[in-house]
């Protein structure tokens, strides 16, 4: 509801209580906490409570409004999930990574894109493609634990 993530003084560490997840009815909870909304690597993505489908050596895309399933209102507000289909949304897409485990098994969202991807840059481009120490200059960030 506000946003301290981007005070310098917030504790983005994997361990930080800051850090929530999400529900199906859109309530924020701790992130271990049973049922709460995950990625799936599947095509196109799908917001699920449980993962089939994860990616090993590569990432996943689609356009930002073509992702499917679990949506609550707090998800769209956040912009986690999409609120319109991509004809309404443009042509920003969206970038999965969702390792069992290894680097990519927690990736940490980048919003935006590169200046020089032009169209396809816009406010509804997610990257969860990268890790937690991944860092740029042509990327901003919101952190948001998914």
């Amino acid at each position: 509801p506000n946003n301290d993530a981007a005070l310098s003084t917030t504790d983005h560490s994997a361990t930080s209580e800051a850090w929530k997840a999400m529900l199906a009815d859109g309530t924020l909870v701790a992130p271990d906490t049973d049922n709460t909304l995950k990625y799936d690597a599947t095509s196109p993505i799908n917001i699920v409570t449980e993962i089939t489908s994860r990616t090993t050596t590569a990432y996943v895309d689609n356009y930002f409004g073509d992702i499917t399933g679990i949506a609550p209102n707090e998800a769209k507000l956040l912009g986690i999930a999409p609120a319109a289909s991509s004809s309404n949304l443009g042509v920003d897409w969206f970038y999965l990574r969702n390792d069992e485990s290894g680097t990519y098994s927690e990736t940490l969202s980048l919003r935006g894109g590169y200046w020089s991807h032009g169209n396809v840059a816009g406010v509804f481009i997610l990257n969860l493609n990268t890790h937690r120490s991944h860092s740029t200059a042509h990327i901003g960030a919101r952190p948001a634990f998914l």
